[in-house]
């Protein structure tokens, strides 16, 4: 009987193992993205297909890097508007929720914690265009392994 255990147990191992190796994600991209030659500090770049949608961060020195991307052709849009100073985002549960948040606000502050983590990066308008991917005019075509491109931003 314990022989038979021990097999079964191997036997699932090695199937886990096996179903584990194979990646169904075989693509990497990663470059720069530039606006007027110089690098956008901060955001977000979206990559769109029918297949998939995946969001990363632009660094604050203007790089982005995805990771276990299917293969095929995606729309690619960029977007830094959650850095600008000016944006003004809906007060939800009105002035009641705004006054709980001032109070935990200054509970966290009192904690030595911030309050809300600030976006990294330096806004700077970009043309809109990029940020719908029914406008974007740019894409990229994901291969299997490494591939690096950069996304230059025009008006």
């Amino acid at each position: 009987m314990f022989k038979l255990r021990l097999a079964l147990s191997v036997s699932c191992s090695l199937l886990l193992l096996a179903g584990c190796s194979g990646s169904q994600n075989p693509g990497s991209l990663s470059g720069r993205v530039l606006y007027k030659n110089e690098p956008v500090r901060g955001g977000l770049i979206t990559l769109r297909s029918d297949k998939f949608s995946r969001t990363v961060a632009i660094t604050p020195e203007g790089t982005y890097e995805f990771a276990d991307l299917p293969e095929g052709k995606a729309v690619v849009t960029v977007s830094n508007e959650g850095l600008n100073p000016n944006l003004k985002l809906p007060a939800y549960g009105g002035a009641k929720a705004g006054k709980m948040t001032a109070e935990r606000a200054a509970a966290e502050a009192k904690m030595g914690k911030p309050a809300t983590k600030a976006a990294a990066g330096v806004y700077r308008p970009l043309p809109k265009k990029y940020a719908d991917a029914k406008t974007s005019p740019l894409s990229v075509t994901v291969e299997a392994g490494r591939l690096e491109q950069d996304f230059t931003l025009t008006d």
